[in-house]
């Protein structure tokens, strides 16, 4: 449960967490300059520092044993709503507007995505709806978690990769997965 995470609990702790998805999707990166982790919780901070690398940005969205999840995708629909807002138009994959679309729906009650979802179905019935209520927040937590060198850890800016000569700036383009 998340509400077991708090500051006391895991302050100066170096942590290991699993998750059924997350981890498996976050260590396919490997390679990448940087991968950003985003939820609900820090969307402005994201959204903010991808804003600021002038770079194409992929969303992948971890999902649920497997499978699509509706929290995920609501929650990368408004990270490219708010990119598309702050830094202008980009070319959107179908998958990105797809999660336009549900962030769009679900923007004024964002609880009711979680509550409506395969999975917070599941926890509410587990007695977890407090877990619910916690991650349906937004913009909580003003951290940048970023998986770089094999850990995640806050609040450090990837540098963006310096360019080869000739080369020209791609533009911004937002896809979900």
């Amino acid at each position: 449960s998340p509400t077991e995470y708090t500051t006391e609990a895991v302050k100066g702790s170096d942590i290991i967490f699993l998750t059924t998805n997350g981890t498996r999707i976050i260590s396919r990166f490997k390679g990448a300059h940087g991968v950003v982790i985003a939820s609900l919780a820090n969307l402005s901070r994201v959204v903010t520092h991808l804003g600021s690398q002038g770079l194409n940005v992929a969303i992948c969205c971890a999902g649920s044993r497997d499978q699509f999840c509706l929290e995920d995708s609501v929650c990368a629909g408004l990270l490219v709503d708010r990119l598309l807002k702050q830094y202008g138009d980009a070319e959107l994959n179908d998958a990105a507007r797809v999660g336009l679309v549900l962030a769009r729906s679900y923007s004024d009650n964002l609880l009711a995505c979680f509550r409506e979802s395969s999975h917070g179905r599941t926890l509410i019935e587990l007695g977890f709806e407090s877990d619910l209520e916690l991650c349906a927040r937004l913009d909580t937590l003003d951290v940048l978690p970023v998986y770089f060198k094999e850990r995640i850890t806050l609040e450090q800016e990837i540098e963006p990769p310096l360019e080869e000569p000739g080369s020209k700036n791609p533009g911004q383009s937002a896809a979900t997965s």
